[in-house]
């Protein structure tokens, strides 16, 4: 174990990309053991992390988000909103949160969330006087929200992992979700009422906002279709992203026109640039948690967390601290693969649903995304927003309090997160 903490470390630290990390530490640990037979383990656990049908749904959600943004969607929804809400005291903060709830039921990622919207509301923002630190900040927290309302990436290689059904998580989150955006929704009103904000444009008139509906009813169908069709049983989650796909294709062809093949042809290398650096994840992280179940890691995890409580609210809070003190310096999907495989058979011992817990821990591990030094998405839109990277840091942290409070909340109330699934049949 030595040669696998050592080497995994000493990568994580140099910034590796995550798969490289996983896969080095984890042959480090084979060669350290001495064992040539144990090499022979190593393509078959590498395909087995990859042979699982439900993998097939990250490269349809994601070429799904392509497909939109190339259409067009994502600014018919933002002028949508804009003009339905134009005439309120920081409108421009409220529908970059709301355009980021809606992108969420079609992208499944904090990062695109955060470059597709981010890129169109932020400056925008700035042109009408808005600080570009708080516009960047509003951007960054609003895009966390993405991994929470399915489809969601994180949730979709959490329920592999922890073997779960996809369609219950994904309902789980739907709650969680709405309830983290009308929380930031909040934060943005009460710094409304304070009078730092730029004042509202004029309201629009009804047949404008009739007009901007319009443009964007055929938008409001991809999230209508992705989640109405997986809540309702009527497609998988894999086949509600490939339907996703089919949709986004007939109205970039057929309605909008602006799709071409030479454009397609460039969403489909993209896609598969990124769906093969998920499946690589996928495979050497299936490769590092059976290293650590031969180690017996999870069990000693167990019993360390269980000797000091058995009771499920301090699991979890236990849990929640762990997650975001892993989420400042380590990767998003490495913390996954790390605390799953350890942490969700004692979640099972203490009495914890397996579906909220599941939303905990994506939950949590999303944060990680705000907070320094890593901080993906503070990145992303400081280099939008033109601004630096500790500005931002600054004007996070309301967001960033209030992500933590709604992150409380969902950990104490399992029934209100479980409340979705139970409803439609897919849990007991």
């Amino acid at each position: 174990m030595i040669a696998l903490t050592v080497t995994f470390l000493i990568l994580l630290v140099l910034g590796a990309p995550i798969a490289i990390v996983l896969g080095a530490s984890s042959l480090a640990y084979i060669i350290a053991a001495d064992n040539a037979r144990m090499l022979l383990v190593i393509p078959q656990k590498l395909y087995q992390g990859t042979d699982n049908f439900i993998l097939l749904a990250i490269p349809f959600y994601l070429l799904a988000g392509e497909l939109m943004n190339a259409t067009g969607i994502t600014q018919r929804l933002i002028h949508f909103f804009t003009t339905l809400l134009g005439h309120v005291r920081g409108a421009l903060a409220q529908v970059s949160i709301v355009t980021s709830m809606m992108f969420s039921a079609i992208s499944g990622t904090a990062a695109s969330d955060a470059a597709a919207v981010g890129g169109v509301m932020i400056p925008a923002m700035k042109r009408e006087g808005y600080d570009p630190a708080f516009a960047a900040a509003v951007q960054a927290a609003s895009s966390t929200i993405a991994p929470i309302i399915p489809p969601s990436m994180v949730m979709i290689l959490y329920a592999v992992f922890a073997n779960i059904s996809v369609a219950a998580i994904f309902a789980a989150g739907v709650l969680p979700g709405i309830i983290l955006g009308l929380s930031q929704m909040m934060i943005v009103w009460i710094k409304a009422r304070s009078g730092t904000l730029p004042p509202p444009a004029p309201r629009a008139a009804r047949h404008e906002v009739a007009s901007g509906f319009r443009d964007a009813l055929l938008a409001f169908g991809m999230p209508v279709l992705i989640l109405g069709g997986i809540l309702s049983g009527a497609f998988t989650a894999t086949e509600a992203a490939a339907v996703a796909v089919v949709y986004a294709a007939i109205l970039g062809f057929t309605i909008y026109r602006n799709l071409t093949l030479p454009i397609v042809g460039k969403l489909l290398i993209r896609t598969a640039i990124t769906t093969g650096g998920l499946l690589l994840i996928a495979a050497t992280g299936y490769l590092f948690a059976w290293i650590m179940a031969s180690e017996q890691i999870p069990t000693k995890a167990a019993q360390l967390m269980l000797a000091i409580s058995e009771n499920p609210v301090a699991f979890l809070l236990m849990v929640n601290i762990l997650l975001l003190l892993l989420g400042t310096f380590m990767d998003t999907l490495a913390a996954l693969i790390i605390v799953v495989p350890m942490l969700s058979p004692v979640a099972a011992q203490v009495g914890i649903d397996p579906v909220h817990f599941g939303v905990v821990v994506c939950f949590a591990i999303i944060q990680g995304m705000l907070t320094p030094p890593l901080g993906l998405l503070l990145f992303i839109v400081s280099q939008i927003a033109r601004v630096r990277f500790e500005a931002v840091i600054r004007a996070i942290m309301p967001f960033l309090a209030v992500n933590l409070a709604v992150l409380l909340a969902i950990s104490l109330a399992p029934g209100f997160v479980l409340f979705l699934p139970r409803l439609l049949g897919l849990i007991e």
